[in-house]
């Protein structure tokens, strides 16, 4: 039905799809749509989370979890999720990256910063993704504001990265050959 743009016919055999059988991917597949299609963030970010308690180890399933979570603004939940995952799961930098995000947006800024401080390793991102660097930067500029009592917005990318550096590893963007 999706090839054939028969966007409302395939919503509903979605939808009961999960009414009739509510596994992971019946439910991942909705909160995608609702998500994507919908934009009803709340609705998605229930349904993921429905199917992330019936799979809480698999890794793909908790990267669309954190997604949802941050794109409805449930960091609390996302963070309650990862403090009792598994250690594969917390060890995981692209999760990690997630939880960092989340708990800077709920000012556990310690938190936050050590989780995209201590090495973090995200195996799966490409040259070129800035998501790694992002959260970096959100998450030290939250930093500043609080410590110097300035809103967010008069904090610029660079007065960040000049009190703290990007580093190396954290930096996916594309760089110059050096000869």
């Amino acid at each position: 039905l999706y090839e054939k743009e028969e966007y409302d016919k395939a919503y509903e055999l979605l939808k009961t799809a999960v009414k009739k059988d509510r596994n992971y991917l019946h439910l991942t597949a909705l909160a995608l749509y609702e998500d994507g299609f919908t934009h009803n963030r709340i609705l998605a970010f229930e349904l993921i989370n429905e199917a992330v308690k019936i799979r809480p180890n698999y890794y793909p399933l908790v990267c669309v979890f954190g997604e949802i979570a941050i794109r409805s603004e449930k960091y609390a939940e996302f963070c309650e999720f990862y403090e009792n995952s598994c250690i594969e799961i917390k060890n995981n930098g692209r999760i990690k990256m997630h939880a960092s995000l989340c708990y800077a947006n709920i000012d556990e800024l310690e938190k936050a910063s050590s989780l995209i401080d201590n090495q973090l390793e995200v195996a799966d991102v490409r040259e070129g993704e800035y998501s790694v660097s992002n959260v970096y930067i959100f998450v030290k500029k939250k930093i500043i504001a609080k410590a110097t009592k300035a809103l967010m917005e008069e904090i610029s990318d660079k007065q960040v990265l000049e009190k703290y550096p990007l580093p190396f590893e954290l930096d996916f963007r594309m760089h110059p050959k050096k000869d």
